[in-house]
């Protein structure tokens, strides 16, 4: 077993690998971030301490490069840090981190924790490809919504790496889709809230089906419930047609509409969201009035 140590104090660095040492396992040490990638590249380790604050680039950007990256998406990485505000640790989630722990710290507690990082990686191939996030929780405690998102972030491209071929860009795309619907959500919520009775919560869902001959290869379920509201669905995709409205529906007005009406009289939605929609995968999309479900189906057979 080997654990890459990428810490800049060569004092720590060393009494890590002393740690590991002594339980068998074989540390590979890096003091800058860009030798910590170069070494989880090249070396494949179980597993990464990761420092914060290193001479060139910060740990935040070490722990995104590899966790979005094919090559070394399921190395997970252990953050080890003096920075212990709330926000920091948020960012780290964000980042790709799978654990995070502050120094000082007991060895004891690290090897439990590298334990648990290094079976998450063994149960990625029987991992059921799904997961699900609820945006705009109102009782959330602060910092709460964007720790479960980064986790969440970290999970759906752990998924699409591990059960599809899609290539770097494409998994990117898909994240970058679900950040932008949380910060809707969240942008909707400080406009609205107040005058709808309260913040509107979406549920995001996700399934990677097993390729079947109904089912293309790399395909992805998406599906989006609106479990308090009406809300940002609502207004989305659930708005019926007034000839003389002028209603803006979430800033971005009438006029961007589309060209025509469904049969189900329900406006087209907002062009921003049918720009959105494609990012997650797929070709079309199902709403349902009754449910406030809005599904993203019939997955294309994306470039590899």
């Amino acid at each position: 077993m080997k654990i890459l140590v990428v810490e800049d104090d060569l004092e720590i660095n060393e009494l890590l690998g002393e740690y590991l040492a002594l339980e068998n396992i074989q540390p590979l040490s890096a003091i800058t971030g860009q030798d910590g990638i170069r070494l989880a590249q090249t070396q494949h380790p179980d597993a990464i301490i990761l420092d914060l604050m290193l001479p060139d680039i910060d740990g935040f950007e070490v722990a995104h490069t590899l966790t979005t990256a094919r090559a070394t998406f399921d190395i997970p990485i252990v953050i080890l840090s003096c920075m212990n505000q709330t926000a920091d640790r948020e960012k780290g989630f964000d980042s790709g981190a799978r654990h995070y722990m502050n120094k000082p710290f007991l060895p004891d507690d690290l090897l439990t924790t590298l334990r648990a990082a290094i079976e998450w990686r063994k149960s990625l191939p029987s991992r059921s490809p799904s997961g699900r996030l609820t945006l705009g929780t109102p009782e959330s405690a602060p910092g709460t919504t964007l720790c479960s998102l980064g986790i969440f972030l970290h999970d759906l491209t752990t998924d699409l790496f591990t059960h599809t071929k899609l290539p770097d860009d494409l998994i990117a795309q898909r994240r970058a889709a679900v950040e932008t619907l949380h910060a809707w959500v969240e942008r909707w919520n400080r406009e609205h809230a107040a005058d709808r009775g309260g913040k509107t919560r979406i549920i995001l869902d996700y399934r990677i089906p097993a390729p079947s001959a109904a089912t293309p290869p790399d395909s992805m379920e998406w599906t989006l419930t609106e479990a308090a509201g009406p809300g940002i669905l609502t207004d989305a995709f659930f708005k019926t047609p007034a000839p003389t409205s002028t209603e803006k529906i979430l800033g971005w007005g009438a006029s961007m509409l589309g060209k025509s009406t469904p049969s189900d009289s329900l406006l087209p939605p907002p062009q921003p969201w049918l720009d959105l929609l494609p990012k997650f995968g797929g070709t079309t999309y199902q709403r349902d009035s009754k449910s406030r479900t809005v599904r993203r189906i019939k997955a294309t057979h994306d470039r590899h």
